[in-house]
C-alpha cells in the first residue's frame, strides 16, 4: 500500500505539469467570490473610481449570486455597448461597464492573452470583452451574433454569422490571444505577430477567428466588461494562454492507474 500511495502521489503531482505551461504569466485572475467581493454594487462612479477588488467604472455593474460558472458569485454588467468614436474605447464614451487594470505590453513581439466566462442574456444588448486603449474587443449580440475588432484604422469590426441560441443564456469561454511568432491570418512571411486570435467556446459553440492588424499596440491599461451579461473567472496575462482542462491522456492514465492499483490491493 505504501508503494501505491507513492505512485498515486507521483501521478497527482505530475498531472498539473501535463496541462500547464511554464511560460504562462497571469497578471489578473478573479472569480468575484467572497470575502473580497460581496453581493451588491461593485462600486465606482463618474469620474472613474475603484470599487470592490479594484474594479470600477461608469455606472458599473454588481456582484450577483443569481448565476455563477464556478463558486457562487459572478459579476453582472449592464448597459450600453456604445463605442463612441471609430476604434475608440475611451471610457468616457463607453456607456456602462466595470473595468480592472491589466497593464502589460501588447506589441508585435509580445505574447499575451485575455479570457473570461460569460453568460449573455438573450434579447439584451449583448456583451463585450474589451481591452483598451488600443481597441481590441470580442462581442456577442443579444441575438447571438459574434463580432471582433483588432484596431485596424478605417476598417469596421469583423462580424460572423449568428450562433443563435447556442451562444445565449449559457456559459461560454471567450478569449483574445496574441502569439508573437504565429501568422494565423495567413498573410505570409513578415506578418508574424500581426494577428489577434479570437475564440468563443461552449457546450454547443466552437468558433475561432484571426484578425490582422497593422500597427503595434501600446501598453494595455485596463479590461472592460460590458452589456447584459454575467461574467466569471476573468483572467489575463502574458506568455502562453493557460490550459483549460486536463489532457484526456493524463486523465485516462490516472483513472486507469487507480483501477489497476485498486484491483491489486483487493487481490492482496
Amino acid at each position: 500500500m505504501d508503494r501505491i500511495a507513492v505512485i498515486l502521489t507521483g501521478l497527482l503531482a505530475a498531472s498539473p505539469a501535463m496541462v500547464a505551461s511554464a511560460a504562462t504569466i497571469t497578471t489578473l485572475s478573479v472569480g468575484f467570490e467572497g470575502p473580497a467581493y460581496v453581493v451588491g454594487a461593485i462600486g465606482g462612479s463618474p469620474p472613474y473610481s475603484a470599487g470592490q477588488g479594484g474594479w470600477g467604472g461608469y455606472s458599473p455593474g454588481s456582484i450577483s449570486d443569481a448565476q455563477a460558472f464556478s463558486g457562487t458569485q459572478s459579476l453582472r454588467s449592464g448597459g450600453s455597448l456604445a463605442t463612441g468614436a471609430t476604434h475608440s474605447l475611451d471610457p468616457a464614451t463607453q456607456g456602462d461597464y466595470p473595468s480592472a487594470s491589466i497593464t502589460f505590453p501588447t506589441g508585435y513581439a509580445s505574447d499575451w492573452w485575455v479570457q473570461a466566462r460569460v453568460r449573455v442574456d438573450s434579447g439584451g444588448v449583448g456583451a463585450r470583452l474589451a481591452m483598451p486603449t488600443w481597441g481590441w474587443y470580442l462581442e456577442i449580440s443579444g441575438t447571438g451574433t459574434p463580432s471582433f475588432e483588432s484596431a485596424i484604422p478605417g476598417q469596421p469590426p469583423a462580424t460572423l454569422p449568428s450562433l443563435g441560441a447556442d451562444a445565449l443564456d449559457q456559459w461560454l469561454l471567450v478569449r483574445m490571444v496574441h502569439d508573437a511568432s504565429a501568422d494565423n491570418c495567413g498573410i505570409g512571411p513578415g506578418a508574424e505577430g500581426r494577428c489577434i486570435d479570437f475564440s468563443i467556446s461552449g457546450a454547443d459553440v466552437d468558433v475561432s477567428f484571426s484578425r490582422y492588424y497593422t500597427a503595434s499596440g501600446p501598453l494595455s491599461q485596463y479590461l472592460m466588461l460590458t452589456g447584459d451579461a454575467y461574467w466569471d473567472d476573468v483572467a489575463a496575462g502574458t506568455g502562453d494562454p493557460p490550459a483549460l482542462v486536463p489532457l484526456p491522456a493524463a486523465a485516462w492514465l490516472l483513472v486507469s492507474a487507480l483501477g489497476v492499483l485498486g484491483a491489486r490491493a483487493r487481490r492482496r
